[in-house]
């Protein structure tokens, strides 16, 4: 099951993890630190579990950022996260 396994995870990584990083924008503009930290966290599992460690490392910010109520540094965290995400598509883009 290894290369289908984790041509799955790719896809579900892919899918999950887009719709975690779209919403961000709106929550950091919302205000909303407790749900960009569910966001972040979510999002720092799913790059964990492909191996996306920048991304994870990002979003580990992220979260750490919301947890402490620095809603600058959250909105600064999340206008780099388009960046690591594509990054992190990239090297997938072999299991897609």
């Amino acid at each position: 099951r290894g290369r289908d396994g984790m041509a799955e995870l790719a896809r579900l990584f892919a899918a999950t993890g887009g719709a975690a990083l779209a919403a961000l924008p709106a929550l950091a503009d919302e205000g909303a630190l407790e749900a960009i930290r569910f966001q972040a966290h979510s999002l720092k599992g799913m790059a964990a579990s492909v191996a996306a460690d920048g991304l994870a490392a990002r979003a580990a910010d992220l979260e750490q950022a919301a947890r402490a109520g620095d809603a600058g540094r959250a909105r600064a965290l999340i206008a780099a996260l388009p960046a690591a995400w594509e990054e992190a598509r990239a090297a997938l883009a072999q299991w897609l």
